[in-house]
């Protein structure tokens, strides 16, 4: 800063806003933290240097300094407000931050807006891991030991100042952390520089058979889908690492489900993983959006500023070069304290780094190169092909529950145990065996995949127009045939791409719209048929056009199981104690009336509030209530 102000003739540590400069209020703390922590590495250097793995003896040096890292508390207990005013100095004074960002990529080698900040967190982090460091150690100490007593000891004050600090800055403790940490089977560092523990609990997680428990947890750059040991409870067990899922913020999309059945369901898409996460309550699902949303927001920003600072870091390097060949070619030597460099080369930055003027994190451009076009029979010599977003993210498959028949326009097969269901790979849907067809799918590395007539049609045209694989995924061989790339990096093998496709038997079939009943409906939504002894899940809707009643075995079914015109019936409505729901029942009486004669009725139950208001409202609206029958509260 002192230097960068001679050059520009300004004193950029001078007070703001009436306070001493935020720069100088952070270097006095941590001046005085420094000198103990070079003791303290002075000593475990020393330790280090004459170890005995028969008699180790670093807790010592651990509980001794312990007391000592308490002097870290009153920088932590100020952090929240430097880095607030740190910020607010680079967003108002430009000379300030652009000093700062030549600071960031002098010492950190590549300008970073937020380097420093970083920086700053790992006095917080490296506070915090202490006690991680010594719980490893201590596990590897005979119990009993003088060795092992003293790690204990050291474990306890640690833990005690940790938990100080951390409740001042509202964030979780040291212990949940070191539970994350070992839940996690020690593989994912939950103390990284920067990653802040924001939410976690249990979810449920729709699969195409069932819904199973999964435990989620959402950091400030990424959320874990982690499924947990079955021999191991949700709340506390290890997670199995090899199916669990970590997913990126910045590539992430979330949607709530706004219809009455999946009010506490949220959909996550992504290329790691895809899939529906039912929460306990609204509320709950509402709470998780909204910090998903926000940490969202604030990971792209972040990610939006880096690049920015790294793209100008890089324009810079370039000015410089020519800079300093025309100050060559002229036999220009600069002054030592740089007077006669040029200002844009200090202002450039700031001028064209506005968060304003940034809209969306920069991705990696395709291949965009002119190539000739090529036939059926062979992938683009020089293919102009690009992987978009959407190839890479990963479907969410429907449940096996949701139809009892193929979902493609004009293919009647009914599922069973010869015609079992199949999904397509790229875009979740529930097919027969006559209806799937393979391709090679982006979001798979290209490797061959079941798809449905649909998307299998889509590709091919893709194929023949040399619109599917990217340059880098296609080779030429020496006899002039074009091979293909397939599979992950270190496992990829290359093949003709035409083995690549197997066209369904149903070819041309497209997905069948299953919103038509939704729309053309008055209402719809999930039921309990009711018969003499029991009940059964049925999808029911009342048909706009001609006012039947309407009862399907399967949400997405176009065939339909019972349908009644109820022009001329009665209705009865009941709530049912102990939150069984609400009970609709519809009365038809004959107009002759005998000793044996019973009345026709279709009784059913809905146990959604929110479906049970709408079928009240629309019974209210077409048939009259039963005069016979008194409703209970």
């Amino acid at each position: 800063m002192e230097l960068f102000g001679k050059r520009s003739g300004r004193d950029l540590l001078a007070p703001h806003s009436g306070h001493e400069n935020v720069v100088l209020q952070i270097q006095k703390i941590l001046v005085q933290i420094l000198p103990l922590h070079k003791m303290l590495l002075k000593e475990i250097d020393s330790v280090c240097s004459n170890w005995d793995s028969r008699s180790p003896n670093m807790s010592k040096t651990i509980a001794t300094y312990a007391d000592f890292l308490k002097c870290c508390q009153p920088f932590l207990d100020k952090k929240a407000d430097f880095l607030s005013r740190f910020l607010q100095l680079r967003n108002e004074d430009k000379e300030f931050d652009e000093a700062t960002f030549m600071f960031e990529t002098e010492v950190f080698k590549r300008g970073k807006k937020g380097a420093v900040i970083q920086q700053l967190d790992q006095v917080h982090q490296n506070f915090m891991r202490y006690k991680l460091l010594m719980l490893r150690y201590s596990e590897y100490l005979v119990d009993g030991t003088d060795e092992k007593q003293t790690a204990l000891d050291a474990i306890v004050k640690l833990e005690k100042m940790t938990q100080v600090v951390n409740q001042k800055m509202g964030l979780p403790t040291t212990e949940e952390l070191t539970k994350l940490y070992y839940r996690f089977q020690c593989q994912f560092n939950v103390l990284e520089p920067g990653r802040v523990l924001i939410r976690q609990g249990e979810v449920l997680k729709q699969t195409r058979k069932e819904m199973q428990p999964r435990y989620l947890v959402l950091f400030t750059d990424c959320l874990w889908i982690c499924r947990v040991s079955s021999s191991r409870t949700l709340s506390t067990g290890q997670f199995e690492m090899n199916r669990s899922y970590r997913i990126p913020l910045e590539y992430m999309r979330f949607d709530k489900m706004e219809d009455d059945e999946h009010l506490r369901c949220l959909m996550v898409k992504s290329k790691v993983k895809s899939a529906v996460l039912i929460f306990s309550t609204e509320k709950e699902r509402n709470l998780w959006a909204d910090d998903l949303m926000k940490a969202q927001f604030d990971r792209k920003s972040y990610k939006r500023r880096q690049s920015t600072a790294a793209q100008k870091h890089d324009e810079n390097k370039q000015k410089m070069k020519r800079l300093l060949m025309l100050a060559e070619k002229n036999n220009i030597n600069e002054d030592a304290d740089g007077e006669d460099r040029p200002h844009s080369l200090m202002t450039s930055r700031s001028a064209s780094t506005s968060q304003d003027d940034l809209s969306s994190v920069p991705v990696t451009p395709g291949d965009v190169e002119n190539c000739p076009e090529f036939g059926e029979d062979t992938p683009a010599r020089k293919s102009s092909a690009k992987v978009r977003g959407g190839d890479v993210v990963k479907p969410v498959w429907l449940p096996d529950n949701i139809s009892s028949e193929c979902l493609m326009e004009g293919c009647s097969t009914e599922f069973n145990l010869i015609n079992r269901r199949h999904h397509c790979r790229d875009c979740g849907w529930l097919i027969c065996r006559y209806c799937k067809g393979q391709a090679p799918l982006a979001k798979y590395e290209f490797m061959k995949q079941n798809v449905c007539s649909e998307c299998y049609d889509r590709i091919q045209k893709l194929y023949r127009k040399g619109e599917l694989f990217p340059k880098k995924y296609i080779e030429e061989q020496a006899d002039g045939v074009f091979l293909v790339r397939v599979g992950k990096r270190n496992e990829q093998e290359i093949v003709d791409p035409r083995k690549l496709f197997k066209s369904p038997f149903n070819v041309g079939l497209k997905h069948r719209n299953v919103e038509e009943k939704r729309a053309e409906s008055i209402v719809f939504g999930k039921v309990y048929l009711r018969n003499r002894k029991s009940e059964v899940v049925r999808y029911g809707l009342i048909r706009r056009d001609d006012l039947k009643l309407v009862f399907y075995k399967a949400e997405l079914d176009s065939k339909a199981v019972l349908e009644v015109l109820i022009y001329g019936y009665f209705f009865r409505e009941t709530r049912l104690e102990s939150n069984g729901g609400w009970l609709f029942e519809l009365i038809h009486r004959n107009q002759i009336r005998t000793n044996d004669t019973k009345d026709d009725v279709i009784a059913f139950r809905v146990d959604n509030s929110a479906s049970a208001k709408k079928w009240s409202a629309a019974f209210a609206d077409k048939l009259e209530l039963d005069p016979t029958h008194v409703a209970s509260d």
